[in-house]
């Protein structure tokens, strides 16, 4: 039995988030003219928090095979609200105590998502593309957990400052969007029984393993941080491709079509970029700036996050355990 019906779960979400981009949409114009003083790192992250998230809770209402919404989803339907807006006043502060207080209300809130994903994994969602989902909420508290770290002031494994911050926002992009949306285009190619399978599994397997490697990578090794780079934008671009053509072929109506195609496109360039920066580092050529790669990749990444989540909650597409799309 569900909670409560599909139009107020919706409604819910969606609300959380028109009302998050208008906040994000006032702070932008107000860092524009220079008070406050934010920059774009920061910018990408709270859009994520305020926006991105609620629109990928949404996604997943009604997720169980009986129909209903566990525990561990609720809550966090009901606390992203408001557990995003001491997380984005923390940005305000200096780094320190007090403001990362104010961020482990979202570290609180990544977690409950993540018991979420747990949840899904014990009761059997293991086919390929929930398995993208599930990785999706596990990953996201690994960037709650360097949001707080940032927040605080503080180093974990030698990183602090913009480096951590980079490795929060690489979580709820890389981390947590990619595998989501990567688990929705495997919902659709299951219900209209696409061929295209074998191309699947590599890219959603490469979007699964790529954000731990890339993080691993850039602790440990800068042959594997290029290694991991590389498969990243490959598994990116094999999704982009599903995408862009049997994906987009089979959509109803053409607002979906064409949020997914503008989706697709920019992960691709978000990759390309993102790769030519992991080589650039490693060979010690030409690359670009971190100010530089946080507003071109980062541009190209809200793109991509805000296209395929608008795209996907056109279609809404369920788990194959619960309901075929037609």
């Amino acid at each position: 039995m569900t909670d409560i019906s599909d139009a107020n779960r919706s409604g819910f979400s969606i609300g959380s988030a028109m009302i998050g981009g208008a906040i994000w949409l006032a702070i932008l114009v107000a860092a524009l003219f220079g008070a406050p003083a934010i920059g774009p790192i920061e910018l990408l992250l709270m859009l994520g928090i305020l926006v991105f998230i609620p629109l990928a809770i949404d996604l997943l209402a009604v997720s169980d095979r009986e129909g209903g919404n566990p525990l561990p989803y609720r809550i966090a339907r009901l606390l992203q609200p408001i557990a995003a807006v001491p997380a984005c006043v923390s940005f305000f502060l200096p780094a320190g105590t007090p403001a990362g207080i104010l961020a482990s209300a979202w570290l609180l809130l990544t977690g409950i998502i993540a018991l979420f994903g747990m949840l899904r994994l014990i009761r059997g969602e293991r086919r390929l593309e929930e398995l993208c989902i599930n990785a999706a909420l596990l990953y996201l508290p690994i960037g709650g957990v360097w949001l707080v770290a940032a927040r605080l002031g503080i180093s974990l494994a030698g990183f602090g400052g913009v480096i951590a911050l980079l490795t929060a926002v690489h979580f709820h992009f890389a981390g947590f969007i990619a595998p989501m949306l990567a688990g929705m285009t495997g919902r659709r190619l299951a219900a209209i029984g696409a061929p295209m399978k074998l191309l699947y599994r590599i890219a959603a397997c490469g979007i699964i393993a790529g954000p731990p490697l890339v993080a691993l990578g850039i602790t440990f090794s800068g042959p594997l941080e290029v290694v991991a780079a590389v498969v990243l934008a490959t598994s990116m671009t094999m999704h982009g491709f599903l995408v862009l053509v049997p994906v987009r072929r089979s959509l109803p109506g053409t607002r979906p079509a064409m949020f997914l195609g503008i989706s697709a496109t920019a992960s691709v360039l978000a990759m390309l970029f993102a790769a030519q920066y992991a080589v650039g580092v490693f060979m010690q050529g030409p690359r670009l700036t971190i100010p530089q790669m946080a507003l071109v990749h980062g541009s190209c990444n809200a793109i991509f996050a805000l296209g395929g989540l608008l795209g996907w909650g056109f279609v809404r597409p369920r788990s194959v355990h619960i309901k075929r799309d037609a």
